[in-house]
């Protein structure tokens, strides 16, 4: 007569078979295989990231332009005249 046995009760089975070295080996080989299954199925797919709109572009191009023509006149009172 066969007892019906889990999943949990397979992963025993398989450790529990063998010498000392092969259970080590089959447990070893079970933790991978069980590391694996979680990585693989919690593993999300990547989401898209919304283009931005024309609107969004211009402004930030603006605000961009805007720092740099500020920054370029810092530089300038900063510096010493050429002689």
């Amino acid at each position: 007569m066969r007892r019906h046995v889990g999943a949990m009760g397979w992963f025993i089975i398989i450790i529990m078979e063998g010498t000392m070295q092969a259970r080590l080996g089959n447990l070893i080989l079970c933790g991978w295989i069980m590391g694996a299954l979680l990585l693989l199925g919690c593993a999300d797919k990547p989401k898209a990231m919304p283009q931005p709109s024309s609107s969004q572009v211009k402004s930030d191009s603006d605000r961009f332009f805007d720092k740099m023509k500020q920054d370029e006149r810092d530089q300038g009172k900063g510096m010493a005249p050429a002689h």
